[in-house]
């Protein structure tokens, strides 16, 4: 008997050694793999191997178009007073570190494509989540498109992501000039959110903005609100990181645009005086609730995640279907 138990065993542990052989030099196609996760029902847990980022993310900006660098399309602090439209091939090795920042080593290829192509990029992939990503104060096109590149690698999820790109200063004095500049851009952020609600009509929309950008999306929710062309748009999810909004000006000028437009709601702040970073949830069906974890927690996309995601939003949410937006 104790014979027969060990030869199953090795079987097994051949079995198990073979399987990730298998997965390492022929990778399952991302669909395969997800309708198998469905079809277990998250009872088991699929095998976690590293592999190469390669991903298209598409982006939106209102800056002037720069010199060509390398043979890809750049962009300056400047406004344009009229949006461009584009896609960036991202690479990303595997040995790089989850939560670890990229740089402009990441963005392969940079072009610019006409508006009927970005909407069809959109929506070919209109199955899936949008995430949209909209950067703080004094960012480069460049650096901002980083900081997408590492949100869309390390989250990890079926989702078709784009980067929102308002005309910052790129200079750390620049921060007036930046502020100033956002009623100008928020006409832009207006209507793409439209246009994504109306002509596109993705699976779920969901907008993670950091620092002034989450005044950037503040402003954006407050116009269309009071747009009849947006009566029905509703976001899924919006998180804000370090947002540059004051509590008192919140709740006063932006609290009901948002609960009105929003299904749940997520905000990261520092604490005064300690090393923690406090998180807000919330979703319309609740109240906000708190959960603090370390600081470097705000810049570690994979331990947002985690934290965010699966423990705070989950907790209090009755609609199992976020799942399907963040894994």
């Amino acid at each position: 008997m104790r014979k027969k138990a060990a030869h199953i065993l090795l079987l097994v542990l051949l079995c198990y050694i073979l399987g990730l052989v298998t997965a390492f030099y022929f990778p399952i196609p991302a669909r395969l793999g997800a309708a198998l996760t469905t079809l277990l029902q998250g009872k088991i847990r699929p095998f976690v191997v590293k592999r190469n980022f390669s991903e298209t993310i598409g982006y939106v900006t209102d800056r002037k178009a720069g010199p060509a660098l390398d043979g890809n399309v750049s962009y300056l602090g400047e406004y344009a007073g009229q949006p461009s439209y584009g896609l960036i091939t991202v690479q990303v090795p595997q040995h790089h570190p989850v939560g670890a920042p990229l740089d402009a080593t990441a963005i392969r290829k940079v072009e610019s494509i006409p508006y009927p192509a970005f909407l069809k990029f959109l929506q070919d992939q209109a199955a899936k989540p949008l995430v949209i990503w909209i950067h703080g104060y004094r960012l480069s096109f460049l650096g901002s498109t980083a900081y997408c590149a590492q949100i869309a690698r390390d989250l990890n999820i079926d989702a078709n992501v784009v980067t929102f790109d308002w005309t910052s200063s790129e200079s750390v004095l620049g921060y007036t000039r930046d502020l100033l500049q956002l009623p100008e851009s928020t006409k832009h952020l207006v209507e793409l959110l439209k246009t994504i609600n109306n002509e596109v009509k993705p699976q779920k929309i969901v907008v993670i903005a950091h620092s002034l950008g989450c005044r950037f999306v503040c402003l954006a929710l407050q116009q269309l609100h009071a747009d009849p062309e947006a009566r029905n748009l509703k976001l899924d999810q919006v998180v804000f990181l370090a947002p540059n909004v004051d509590r008192a000006e919140f709740d006063r000028d932006f609290k009901s645009e948002l609960e009105a437009l929003v299904n749940r709601l997520t905000i990261y702040v520092a604490s005064d005086g300690s090393q923690q970073t406090q998180i807000w949830t919330r979703s319309r069906r609740s109240f906000i609730t708190r959960n603090s974890f370390p600081e470097k927690s705000i810049w570690s996309m994979s331990h947002f995640r985690k934290k965010t995601f699966s423990g705070s939003i989950v907790s209090f949410s009755r609609d199992p279907s976020w799942k399907t937006c963040f894994g």
